[in-house]
């Protein structure tokens, strides 16, 4: 059997995988593994594994690779919120307290994190929205900078095929999302040294 200090192990016997945890330093996680002969004798192992935090090289942008989806306000500037590009006149486009932004993904995929831009015009800023996603979970923004900034949400990874983004609280009169991205992990990456 297989047990971690943070993160999970997935599979069984010899062939398992360790799934770390979301860091923002180097952190060292132990892993121990005990086996059974099936007589009533165990051996034990234990070493150290230390988990850095991702780099951009090991993430993927999903949202490039998304669709609006039905029940989007404005549903003709969405496109523009998953174009990788940051720029006044390229955004979806809100106009008050309630409006939706659907983001759909061509399959499930498994998310981490969430950047978020804002309008770059100063005449507008969402000060709070609320991120719905396929799993039934939720999450807040906060105020977002009103500048183009993205504001980066990181949480445990969540299984999802879409997600949507309720406005509830909007100032000014040029509101909108610049950009949304969110990133899922590349798995066939090295982001683990075993000491």
């Amino acid at each position: 059997a297989w047990t971690v200090t943070a993160g999970t192990i997935e599979g069984e016997g010899a062939n398992v995988t360790f799934v770390p945890p979301f860091v923002s330093s180097t952190t060292q996680v132990i892993a121990s593994v005990t086996v059974s002969d099936g007589a009533g004798g165990t051996v034990q192992s234990q070493f150290s594994i230390n988990v850095t935090p991702l780099s951009a090289s090991a993430k993927l942008n999903e949202a490039l690779y998304a669709f609006t989806g039905p029940d989007t306000t404005n549903a003709g500037s969405a496109g523009a919120a998953f174009d990788n590009v940051i720029a006044e006149n390229n955004q979806w486009n809100a106009t008050a307290r309630g409006d939706v932004l659907n983001v759909q993904f061509d399959g499930t995929k498994e998310i981490f994190q969430l950047d978020l831009s804002d309008s770059v015009s100063t005449s507008g800023q969402i000060r709070q929205a609320t991120i719905e996603f396929s799993d039934g979970s939720q999450l807040t923004t906060g105020v977002l900078p009103d500048d183009g900034t993205p504001k980066t949400l990181t949480f445990a990874p969540k299984k999802i095929n879409g997600l949507k983004v309720r406005l509830e609280d909007v100032t000014g009169t040029l509101v909108g999302i610049t950009e949304l991205q969110a990133f899922s992990l590349l798995r066939d990456q090295s982001i683990v040294d075993q000491e």
